[in-house]
């Protein structure tokens, strides 16, 4: 009776019968974190690699780790829901350690098969960045994996950035510390201030695709994307443009 209510009220109706299918969010929820952990247990996962292209050579210098969900996972429900949810229960931290080293140890296969220049582009979660020992976890996980940190950059949304700032950068200065890049990722549309930016040890920013996208077609959203490239080199920053079909 009280899952109808709570279904009924959800869905603006006045009143649902029990039929046996009404949805119970809370047991949804632990399904799926049970689903996700023995996903991650059977190494479930799998990374698609997006190529990152310098503009003035048409070469790729760089690959971008994506995670893709088991499909029986990743079918019915939204990427930002099960995003949400490993969040929520804290099994990002293992699924991204899980992509670290799998990235990583795809990255050393690269370099021995010749590709020496290539670098590594990884997103950290809002979880990994706020863990007190982060910087020092990161780095035995590329010492582990034989990887470089001057071969990695590392992803972070302008959110965490101003976390991070409220901390003085202690995650970001050590990630720079093992010699690692940052990129302020979809920046534009974020938290981080001016004086965030220029007092960061940032390397690069990555404007948003919601800009890029159209700004062959809407002059606004050039002009934001013209600033945006401005401002980069101003502070001596490298811009990456990240567009819908492509980065």
């Amino acid at each position: 009776a009280g899952a109808a209510m709570q279904d009924a009220r959800s869905n603006g109706e006045r009143y649902r019968f029990h039929s046996g299918t009404v949805r119970l969010p809370a047991l949804q929820r632990k399904d799926l974190e049970v689903e996700l952990q023995a996903a991650l247990k059977q190494e479930e996962f799998t990374l698609n690699y997006l190529p990152v292209i310098n503009a003035g050579t048409s070469e790729v210098h760089a690959v971008e780790a994506l995670l893709r969900w088991p499909q029986t996972l990743f079918a019915a429900r939204s990427i930002a829901k099960v995003v949400a949810l490993a969040e929520h229960t804290g099994l990002i931290l293992p699924i991204g350690e899980w992509v670290l080293r799998a990235s990583c140890r795809q990255l050393r296969r690269w370099q021995a098969a010749g590709f020496d220049e290539l670098r590594l582009s990884i997103n950290l979660s809002v979880q990994e960045l706020a863990r007190a020992d982060a910087a020092e976890n990161i780095g035995a996980i590329l010492a582990e994996c034989g990887v470089d940190a001057s071969c990695v950059v590392f992803e972070i949304t302008e959110y965490m950035l101003f976390r991070d700032a409220l901390k003085d950068y202690r995650v970001c200065s050590g990630l720079k510390a093992l010699g690692a890049s940052l990129t302020v990722d979809d920046f534009g549309t974020g938290a981080c201030s001016l004086t965030h930016l220029v007092h960061s040890p940032v390397d690069a920013i990555k404007i948003d695709n919601s800009f890029v996208g159209s700004a062959t077609s809407r002059s606004a959203d050039r002009s934001a994307c013209a600033a945006a490239i401005a401002l980069a080199r101003e502070l001596g920053l490298t811009v990456v443009a990240a567009a819908a079909s492509g980065t």
